[in-house]
């Protein structure tokens, strides 16, 4: 049902307007990386987020930042990729730094769930 909402919008949207929807990609991207950046933050670990699934995550995207900077002449998907690139390093650069703190945590958590 959403595909076809999508396609029918998109039959009468305006090439003008096409711009337009890698921004909204970026939103959506954008709406699932920003709160658990925050989490993290809050909590002052990362809990399981996983250190080679992140890794290969900021390969991925900036290996999508260089391919589209090479093929294609828009700025405005450049720019988006380059947003999802950096949230992507971001929750890199908080995996290994909270490294610590993170372990401390899980291991409470581990033995929290034994003692109950």
């Amino acid at each position: 049902a959403g595909f076809g909402a999508a396609c029918a919008i998109l039959s009468d949207f305006e090439p003008d307007l096409l711009w337009v929807l890698p921004l909204a990609a970026t939103a959506i991207g954008a709406c699932g990386h920003v709160p658990q950046i925050a989490s993290n933050w809050r909590n002052g670990h990362t809990g399981a987020l996983s250190l080679i699934t992140q890794t290969l995550n900021v390969l991925g995207a900036g290996a999508r930042v260089f391919t589209t900077v090479q093929l294609v002449n828009d700025s405005v998907a450049v720019a988006s990729i380059c947003v999802s690139f950096t949230l992507h390093c971001i929750l890199f650069l908080q995996i290994v730094t909270m490294r610590e703190a993170t372990a401390r945590a899980m291991a409470d958590r581990t033995s929290k769930a034994k003692a109950a």
